[in-house]
């Protein structure tokens, strides 16, 4: 194949988007060729279908989990040897919206194994993430895909495997968008990480985590007598309407209203004391700020 130059991309129309490149004539063959002939060896199918150690697994922002595509591609090379499979191009790059996306079929000892179209979010305002690079990201999205059908890394695809990973190793944390000139500038979102990696930086900044409940002490005499305590949701609504009186209505709406709501009750009402900790947070940094 020819080499190719990424910034020679060309959007022809609002849902696709091509390569300009010079096209070789080569025989038709069979896209198919060698599908299901033959099964792979049961020492094949032994290194395709191996457990994935959990520390090999991470989670997306978005909460779904995976192994990296460097774990699938040692598997193929222990599985078929270096230069025994291959993921090949079954058709041109497209684009709908800022999503790339390409065809790519796995071959393996000379047989196709299956296809799957990969796809990676393009920014064209984001100059550490090229063209190129999101091109080479589908291109391991679609491998990863393709290898559903041998059983590699199964475990990412299971539901009770996946409930228990998080539970374990993952944690959901507050974010603010810090990218200015950006859709996502000043907006709150929650993601999610491994409890062991760095905090989000950019485009979206982390948060402090909610303070921790301390462990109640009484657990011993859970019938003792306690003090009267104020409905949480009360006394939530009682410390917003005293920040509204020290910052000023205007900038207490602006401030709520940047964050996705209208009013103090609209957040009580999501039960959230996180939001709840945040949304007072944002509030006493702008009666420092003023």
């Amino acid at each position: 194949m020819p080499e190719t130059d990424f910034e020679d991309f060309e959007v022809e129309d609002s849902r696709a988007l091509v390569l300009r490149e010079e096209k070789p004539e080569v025989p038709a063959v069979n896209r198919y060729l060698g599908a299901s002939t033959k099964p792979f060896t049961p020492e094949q199918k032994k290194i395709l279908e191996q457990k994935i150690d959990d520390s090999d697994i991470d989670i997306l922002p978005t909460g779904e989990i995976y192994a990296s595509q460097v774990r699938y591609r040692r598997i193929l090379n222990d599985a078929f040897g270096p230069g025994g499979w291959a993921i090949l191009p079954m058709g041109d790059f497209f684009q709908a919206g800022n999503t790339l996306c390409r065809e790519y079929a796995l071959w393996a000892e000379g047989r196709f194994v299956s296809s799957a179209i990969g796809e990676a979010e393009f920014q064209p305002n984001n100059p550490r993430f090229s063209k190129a690079t999101a091109a080479e990201s589908l291109k391991s999205n679609a491998l990863t895909r393709c290898c559903k059908d041998l059983l590699i890394a199964s475990d990412c695809w299971d539901k009770h495997y996946a409930e228990r990973w998080i539970q374990e190793n993952a944690v959901e944390v507050w974010c603010e968008g810090v990218a200015k000139g950006s859709e996502t500038f000043g907006k709150k979102k929650k993601f999610w990480r491994r409890k062991t990696a760095k905090p989000f930086e950019y485009p979206w900044r982390e948060g402090r985590l909610p303070a921790q409940q301390p462990e109640d002490e009484s657990q011993e005499n859970p019938q003792a007598d306690r003090p009267p305590v104020m409905d949480p949701h009360a006394r939530f609504k009682e410390l917003m309407a005293e920040q509204a009186k020290r910052i000023g209505r205007a900038a207490y709406f602006r401030c709520l209203g940047q964050a996705g709501y209208e009013n103090a009750q609209q957040i009580a009402d999501k039960n959230d004391r996180g939001l709840q900790k945040m949304i007072l947070e944002e509030l006493a940094k702008i009666e420092a700020a003023s």
